[in-house]
């Protein structure tokens, strides 16, 4: 599993990876979630190498995450956006 350097991105090659690494992502997901021995081991190391690729691409795109919502439990975010 190779991590993707967004700084050698353009923006629309960058919004590209991210929507083949969220597809990827779920692919991993679905396999670690029926898997078993050494298959889930590594359906779950793709998932998290996904999920790594899929978060510097957002930050690339979008800008950081600010500080206030990065803390936030995932209750506390479904809760704020609730609102």
């Amino acid at each position: 599993m190779t991590r993707i350097d967004p700084a050698t991105l353009s923006r629309a090659d960058a919004i590209a990876f991210r929507e083949s690494e969220l597809a990827r992502l779920e692919s991993a997901r679905l396999v670690a979630g029926i898997a078993s021995g050494p298959l889930k081991r590594r359906a779950k190391a793709a998932t998290a190498a996904h999920h790594a690729n899929i978060m510097a691409l957002t930050s690339a795109i979008d800008g950081p995450m600010p500080d206030d919502i990065a803390a936030m439990t995932d209750d506390e975010l479904l809760a704020e956006l609730r609102q």
